[in-house]
């Protein structure tokens, strides 16, 4: 590089100072002469005058040639400026310190900022980072040697823009002999994109040029391998050679789930597909490339791994493999899908457009070739089947249980089956070249000219079908007929079933013909149906509900009262199911079904149902599992019986003898109501009520019992004044009354709709042709009291009064206690008297039981009985001993307050029987005995002392 030029500004800076001082010399010369003219002669001065005209001109000369210079120096440094500013190339001056102190305005542009902006500014800022070592090495051998340096930097515009430069490096010395270092920078960028454009396509055209080398090898595998599994493993050992991926597998989906199964693979990272979980579907184990290739059936390619987070799954395992980027691509041909073929290679954005154009083409050929060995191995199984099924259609054919025969266009035979052997009572050497009716030992064909020759012959139905298949072509399907036959030298009667089909073999037609003998079928199908009718006639008119289900739970068949009691209305629901027809089922009734099914026989003595109308009942019901002829469930059926009313009874039964033992304990009367309601509110249907006694004193009516009342209603309640309208009416009203809501009660109106009462009852208590109490019974719930259970209130109440009776007496007696004091030591002697009779009547009754009754019950168990008819008898003889037994009556004196199911299982215990035995026994659960046992021993104040209850109940026999 050659030395600029010196800057011709500072050049005529220097020439104006040397002619500044040349004319203050001048000056002080003229003053100095000046003064010294005067010393001088004339001629002197006319010699010095004249010199110093010469010497005027020759300066005038050289002013001239100066100021020529200065204007050539003006128009050098003029032209040195506009070149310098305008040269195609920045240039700079740096200082020691690295500072631009000068620069061209080419250099400003370059660096995109304006020249005074970047004057003082150290040139390392506008460097790329990377490059500041390079630069900095140049300067310092530039500045050791003093040889001119050159070098390629990555440059910085302002706003952070690269560009790559070229800079060539000069050192110099400036005005002041400082050493600075001169840069001359042009923008070699777009050499720069030619260079690494050819770089890159070079490195293209080789990377396609390994790809194909890779597929043609893949292809090769492809033509030479047979066996699938080997053709994957060859493709992966292949790609992973020639590409030099980090691992390549081949995977298939797997059947009944979206799991991704590896079936083949090379390279490192068998641990990650032993342990991967690799799935298509929407989860996060199925967003990896493999799963979105086979779910959008088009090529995957995740470029950059560690910062995809669609991979997170993967991420730690692929890291550890060395794998940066994957491609994956889909296996399909023709539309079906083979698998998926994944390609792992160990750097970032390892698959351009290509390269993976390329990979779909190989496996479009892999998918192909799959399909083709599956073609093949399809071809060679059919072929196999072929051959296979041909032997067992001749086997089929000699082995069937009907008759077969092939017969030509003449109606004579050609082949026969042993059946048909069988049946003919004839050799098969004597069989070819006869007709069908010959074979069957028609009648027709022992008379007049032989088989299809007789004038009966024409309406048989085996040479009708097989002319019609000859002349048609079409088969004819198990049309029935009728023949004689003979055999033994007897005729009988056959029903038959005769198909017909051509058969092509060798180029001609023959016909094969089929006759299976129904004669036994027949009647067997008539008495089925007849069985069939009567057990369907059986089941319709059973009295109970039942209904008859297949293992589907459709039904078969069910009784007239299952349809009324269920509300199914009078349709046939053969073939329904019964969830269909029933679909508020609970699970519960579904598992007894299933367990059924499963072959259990269940049952329940009560069990509550819930109607589809909202609605309740009771019923006793037993499933049971029927089978068919092979000995497995073929489907179960239902035994059901409403026992709502028998329960409802029941209760009822209960609830007034209950209240009769509670009544009998009583001596007073409010006590007595205070039973009497707690007795009617066991009805589920009520929860509250209330009693009124009729006051002597007062002539009102005073509330004595409530229950289920807010307390403030029932003090605005408790007393109905004398006279009162509400008194008169409730004295007056002698038959029980209802209302229903809105309940209008004279006057109590507002008060009762503020207490949410719906419905109410008022029973009146009568005693002696007049009322003394009323019970009102009341719901929060019901829109009026069920007509039923009015019944049972009423029936309760009609026998209230005997006790109102006993109870008034029982006051009575205790009045005049006193007056009666002596009658009671007679009536002492009379009741023991009493008792002495009493105990002759109870011995003779228990030996007339034992002696009479006992023995024949004994003989009675002995019959053939159903295990419901032998608990019947064994709780009948359990209870005639009790019965007949002393302890029974000394248990159940008023003392001890047991009640009668109590009275059973103390009796029950004290013979020695254990709690299961006594459940069996009175058909109750085992925890309910355990009940009773507890409620025994409090009654009997056992509670808390260690006294065996057994030998406690003995010891009170004896008493």
């Amino acid at each position: 590089m050659t030395e600029p030029l010196q800057d011709p500004g500072k050049i005529h800076g220097s020439m104006d100072e040397s002619l500044l001082m040349r004319r203050l010399a001048e000056q002080k010369a003229e003053i100095v002469d000046a003064l010294e003219i005067v010393k001088l002669s004339a001629e002197e001065m006319r010699q010095q005058f004249h010199q110093l005209r010469i010497h005027q001109v020759e300066l005038e000369r050289q002013n001239e040639e100066l100021r020529r210079l200065r204007e050539d120096l003006e128009t050098s440094r003029a032209r040195y400026s506009s070149l310098y500013n305008s040269a195609p190339v920045g240039c700079f001056t740096i200082s020691a310190k690295g500072l631009i102190v000068e620069a061209n305005h080419t250099a400003a542009t370059l660096l995109g900022t304006n020249l005074s902006a970047m004057l003082k500014w150290p040139f390392a800022s506008f460097i790329h980072e990377e490059d500041h070592d390079a630069y900095y090495s140049h300067r310092r051998l530039l500045l050791e040697t003093a040889q001119p340096q050159a070098c390629e930097l990555r440059m910085l515009r302002v706003g952070r823009e690269k560009f790559w430069a070229r800079l060539e490096l000069v050192r110099t010395a400036d005005d002041d002999h400082a050493s600075v270092c001169r840069i001359v920078m042009s923008d070699i960028s777009v050499h720069k994109r030619g260079e690494l454009e050819r770089q890159v396509n070079e490195a293209r055209v080789q990377h396609l040029n390994d790809v194909l080398l890779a597929m043609g090898k893949v292809r090769s595998v492809l033509n030479r391998e047979k066996d699938p599994l080997k053709l994957l493993r060859g493709v992966c050992d292949s790609l992973v050679q020639t590409r030099g991926y980090v691992m390549v597998w081949v995977g298939r989906t797997e059947e009944g789930s979206k799991r991704i199964v590896p079936v083949a693979h090379s390279g490192g990272g068998a641990k990650f597909l032993q342990h991967a979980t690799i799935t298509w579907d929407d989860g996060p184990t199925g967003q990896g490339p493999a799963g979105k290739a086979i779910r959008e059936r088009c090529p995957a390619v995740f470029a950059d791994l560690a910062n995809d987070s669609r991979y997170a799954a993967w991420k730690d395992m692929a890291v550890a493999n060395g794998v940066a980027s994957i491609a994956a691509v889909p296996l399909i041909h023709r539309e079906r899908l083979f698998g998926i073929l994944s390609v792992k290679a160990d750097r970032p954005q390892a698959f351009d457009a290509e390269e993976v154009a390329l990979l779909e083409g190989l496996a479009a050929d892999i998918a192909h070739g799959l399909q083709s060995l599956e073609d093949e191995l399809a071809r060679r199984k059919v072929e196999n089947e072929l051959s296979a099924q041909k032997d067992i259609l001749e086997k089929i054919f000699e082995n069937a249980p009907y008759i077969l025969m092939l017969v030509d266009i003449d109606g004579r035979i050609l082949k026969i089956n042993r059946t048909c052997l069988a049946f003919s009572g004839r050799t098969e050497d004597m069989i070819p070249g006869h007709r069908p009716g010959e074979v069957i030992n028609c009648i027709n064909s022992f008379v007049g000219s032989g088989c299809m020759r007789n004038p009966q012959c024409a309406s048989c139905q085996v040479r009708s079908s097989v002319m019609h298949t000859f002349e048609t072509g079409e088969s004819t399907y198990n049309i029935e007929s009728h023949y004689t036959v003979r055999r033994g030298g007897e005729d009988i009667a056959v029903d038959v079933l005769i198909s017909t089909t051509i058969v092509k073999d060798s180029g001609s037609n023959t016909v094969l013909v089929s006759i299976t003998d129904i004669t036994e079928r027949k009647k067997t199908a008539v008495a089925l149906r007849e069985n069939e009718e009567r057990l369907r006639l059986l089941i319709e008119h059973a009295p109970i509900e039942l209904a008859m289900f297949d293992s589907a739970m459709r039904y078969l068949s069910c009784s007239c009262k299952w349809l009324e009691d269920f509300g199914l209305g009078n349709r046939d629901l053969t073939g329904l199911c019964f969830y269909e027809v029933c679909p508020c089922l609970p699970e519960r009734w579904k598992q007894v079904h299933r367990r059924a099914l499963a072959g259990e026989v269940l049952k329940a003595d009560e069990d509550l149902l819930e109607m589809g109308d909202g609605s309740v009942k009771w019923i006793r019901w037993e499933v049971r599992p029927w089978r068919d002829a092979a000995g497995d469930v073929g489907g179960i059926v239902i035994f059901s019986e409403d026992i709502t009313e028998l329960r409802r009874a029941r209760h009822l039964l209960g609830v007034e003898r209950d209240l009769a033992l509670k009544l009998a304990a009583t001596g007073n009367l409010a006590e007595a109501m205070e039973h009497l309601l707690s007795a009617c509110l066991e009805f589920e249907e009520l929860d509250s009520g209330g009693v009124y006694l009729f006051d002597q004193e007062t002539g009102g009516l005073k509330l004595v019992c409530y229950r289920g009342f807010n307390d403030s209603f029932a003090k605005k309640m408790s007393f109905l004044e004398p006279l009162a309208p509400q008194a008169n009416s409730v004295m007056q009203q002698v038959e029980p009354y209802y209302w229903s809501k809105p309940i209008s009660f004279w006057g109590f109106d507002e008060l009762i709709a503020k207490e949410g009462l719906t419905a109410m009852g008022c029973l009146p208590v009568r005693y002696q042709g007049g009322v003394v109490a009323q019970l009102y019974l009341c719901s929060h719930a019901l829109p009026e009291i069920p007509p039923r259970l009015r019944v049972a209130l009423e029936h309760i109440f009609s026998h209230i009064g005997g006790v109102v009776e006993r109870v008034g007496l029982a006051e009575t007696i205790r009045s005049q206690r006193e007056d009666l004091k002596d009658a009671n030591g007679a009536l002492k002697l009379l009741l023991k008297q009493r008792e002495m009779d009493r105990d002759e009547l109870e011995e003779a009754f228990v030996a007339n039981v034992k002696n009479l009754v006992l023995p024949y019950l004994g003989k009675l168990k002995k019959t053939r009985l159903d295990s419901d008819q032998k608990s019947y008898l064994a709780l009948l003889e359990t209870y005639l001993l009790e019965i007949s037994s002393p302890f029974a009556k000394r248990i159940s004196a008023p003392l001890l307050g047991l009640t009668p199911m109590e009275i059973r299982v103390a009796d029950l215990i004290r013979q020695g029987l254990s709690s299961k035995e006594i459940a069996d026994l009175l058909r109750i659960s085992e925890f309910g005995v355990i009940f009773h046992r507890q409620n025994i021993r409090g009654k009997l104040r056992l509670t808390g002392k260690k006294l065996n209850l057994q030998i406690f109940l003995n010891t009170l026999t004896k008493l």
